[in-house]
């Protein structure tokens, strides 16, 4: 599994720095401690942060877990308090660290969800997804970084449907493409990101429910990875006009930060936004 946590101080055990298991991945956890547990609550666990790799245990902590930083590691990939820090974990098992600490076959299957329509007011229209950034359409990029889904369904004018009505909102195309998906979990992008890859959905899946956070901590709500179920249960009856993030918020996404240059989470709203993609490209 990944997630990312924010590293915190505890005046507790040895090493002091912690970052808190979320709680919707505690019942997994709890799920393979039988086979795993010393049989005193601490779980053996694989950790991977950035290039570092390490066995520890997790301990229990007001009914979830947290996870023990040791100091060489936060010095080696230089994160201290408050830093959000993106974790892959595994339970071990009993006599031998596990092949592999990232996210089971089934965690990784998806289904993507491109959003391509809206006006386009503030850039060319509602053929902006056509544009080209380094030589390539914006449309063909998110398309490429979805390489990894079982299906691929693009709400929008030239798509494979259209949201009813047309100009919808975010949320009434969400709802239109929701009726083909079948994967348990779904992978959300608006059409105008020329800089997203199928490195930035694998994240995203592994994490889910889970949302691109920008450099300033904004949600990038159209930039995510949810539980499909859970995202239909979410949407309002009527949800033309109806707010994302209101429907997102509702799933408690991690937040996921991305260190590439240029961002992954940079959209071209406007033709400032367009040309500074351009330049980067």
């Amino acid at each position: 599994m990944e997630f990312s946590a924010e590293l915190w101080e505890w005046r507790g055990p040895a090493p002091f720095y912690w970052l808190t298991v979320p709680a919707h991945h505690c019942a997994a956890i709890r799920a393979e401690a039988a086979q795993a547990s010393y049989g005193w609550g601490a779980i053996p666990v694989w950790v991977r942060i950035g290039a570092t790799e390490w066995e520890t245990s997790l301990l229990p902590k007001d009914g979830g877990y947290v996870l023990p930083v040791k100091s060489a590691v936060r010095a080696r990939e230089r994160v201290g308090e408050g830093d959000v820090v993106t974790v892959a974990l595994s339970v071990a098992p009993r006599g031998g660290r596990p092949a592999d600490p990232g996210p089971s076959d089934e965690a990784r299957e998806f289904d993507g969800l491109v959003l391509a329509g809206g006006r386009g007011r503030r850039l060319g229209g509602p053929g902006k997804p056509a544009l080209d950034v380094g030589g390539r359409r914006m449309i063909d990029v998110v398309r490429g970084a979805l390489e990894g889904a079982r299906a691929l369904t693009v709400v929008g004018p030239g798509g494979d449907l259209v949201e009813q009505p047309p100009g919808g909102g975010p949320v009434a195309a969400i709802a239109a493409g929701l009726a083909r998906v079948t994967a348990p979990v779904v992978v959300v992008l608006a059409a105008d990101l020329p800089f997203v890859t199928a490195e930035t959905v694998r994240r995203l899946v592994a994490a889910a429910p889970a949302t691109a956070v920008d450099d300033e901590g904004r949600a990038q709500y159209l930039l995510g990875a949810y539980p499909t179920s859970a995202l239909r249960a979410a949407l309002p009856a009527d949800p033309r006009g109806a707010r994302v993030g209101d429907v997102v918020r509702s799933l408690a996404p991690q937040g996921v930060r991305f260190d590439e240059r240029p961002p992954p989470w940079w959209d071209c709203d406007t033709a400032e936004q367009l040309e500074q993609a351009r330049r980067w490209a």
